[in-house]
């Protein structure tokens, strides 16, 4: 039981240290740009590319041109994924740890 005590308290010190640490703080700035730009991404997408913007009509690569559209949901998913990519070396570069990032990005 003393053993279990005394790694919850560990735990808990780690946790307070990471918590009161400038990387951490410059981590979660990176993670909040580069969600926001993977949202500013997606939108300008949505409304500019023709795909995504208007209901395909019937024609030439019809069933293509359908599920392209109707994969516009998954632009915010993609662009985020892509952006937390690129924010990741750049936050181990600059700040010196990226772990926060590559966990925002489920890697």
């Amino acid at each position: 039981m003393q053993w279990l005590t005394d790694r919850t308290d560990s735990i808990l010190q780690e946790v307070l240290t990471h918590l009161g640490s400038p990387e951490f703080y410059a981590q979660i700035g990176f993670v909040a740009v580069a969600l926001m730009l993977a949202w500013a991404s997606a939108t300008y997408f949505r409304a500019r590319v023709k795909i995504f913007r208007e209901e395909p009509q019937p024609g030439a690569l019809y069933d293509l041109r359908t599920g392209l559209h109707d994969a516009r949901e998954l632009l915010l998913p993609v662009m985020a994924a892509v952006m937390l990519g690129i924010a990741t070396p750049i936050s181990a570069e600059t700040v010196g740890v990226a772990w926060l990032v590559r966990a925002a990005q489920g890697a």
